[in-house]
């Protein structure tokens, strides 16, 4: 019983997980296909793929008011990248593992694409976040490439 419970779990997670990356993509699409002066371009806009930074309100005096919450967009967003980069982790690894027959040449390769995929997500996440809370990350990533050529080399 529980094998079968944690077996729904795992379709449950996965179905989730599609329909996240295809809601996504499907509204990615429409924001490039509909009008810029589409209610839901717009929106879609304000909401996801933009940070709002709050603004100081004055006061009677006109003195800056504190910001509640001043850092909600940054983390809002970063969830958004988190959920969705996490989405296309779960997908892409429960494709990698599909049973079916396979020779040991075809199970090693598996296993480093599986390995890839999951550490490449992982570094995603980590960038997303320092970009969502304004970190310049070109010179981040071109560090990454440059150590990913040098383990390549090695490895050969």
């Amino acid at each position: 019983m529980k094998a079968q419970t944690k077996k729904v779990m795992k379709i449950v997670l996965l179905v989730l997980s599609a329909l996240i990356v295809a809601g996504f993509i499907t509204a990615i699409v429409l924001q490039n296909v509909l009008p810029q002066d589409n209610e839901f371009v717009i929106w879609f806009k304000d909401n996801v793929t933009a940070v709002k930074v709050p603004v100081a309100e004055k006061d009677a005096e006109g003195n800056d008011l504190p910001i509640p919450w001043p850092y909600l967009p940054y983390i809002i967003q970063c969830l958004i990248y988190v959920v969705l980069i996490l989405s296309v982790c779960k997908v892409l690894r429960t494709i990698f593992n599909v049973k079916i027959t396979k020779s040991s040449r075809v199970k090693t390769i598996i296993t480093l694409l599986d390995a890839l995929v999951k550490y490449g997500c992982g570094i995603a996440v980590f960038i997303f976040i320092l970009k969502a809370f304004g970190v310049d990350t070109a010179a981040l990533i071109a560090s990454v490439g440059v150590l990913a050529l040098i383990v390549g080399l090695g490895a050969q």
